[in-house]
């Protein structure tokens, strides 16, 4: 018994020396990303932002994203803030939600009928929204700025 006593204190102790993060290497991992959406047609209703870690549910599926944000429109723009962001890839999706309803409309063939807008300002495929990994952008640092266009076509 002494001796698995002896086992475990010396096992506790061993982790007293191994290198603990400290706060500020913990801040470090996490971040901040702004987006900042230009090209509102006008100032009715509200800029949504949606900040995705993966494809699942990309674009439209907007209560999977990994956070979302709303923000005022202001002169033609708004600027949307993600806080505590882990260190990672992610993209993100914007609409203006004209008439406050949080869903972006679309026509019969699913087209968007408000502004919308992706990372990397992808446009519309053929048959469908930007892929992922398109849209997708590295936030290695405390802060990612991140600028997207709206489309209204």
């Amino acid at each position: 018994m002494k001796t698995l006593h002896s086992l475990l204190l010396a096992a506790l102790s061993a982790t007293m020396l191994l290198p603990q993060a400290s706060a500020q290497e913990v801040a470090a991992s996490e971040g901040r990303i702004t987006v900042r959406v230009t090209g509102a047609a006008h100032a009715e209703g509200r800029v949504g932002c949606s900040l995705w870690a993966s494809d699942e549910g990309w674009p439209s599926e907007t209560g999977r994203a990994t956070m979302r944000r709303w923000a005022r429109i202001r002169e033609g723009a708004a600027t949307c803030v993600f806080d505590d962001v882990p260190a990672g890839t992610y993209a993100v999706s914007v609409m203006h939600d004209e008439d406050g309803n949080g869903v972006l409309r679309t026509n019969l063939m699913g087209f968007p009928r408000e502004g919308w807008g992706v990372s990397k300002n992808q446009p519309l495929r053929t048959f469908g929204a930007p892929r992922y990994r398109d849209c997708s952008f590295a936030h290695e640092s405390e802060r990612t700025a991140v600028r997207i266009r709206l489309n209204y076509r």
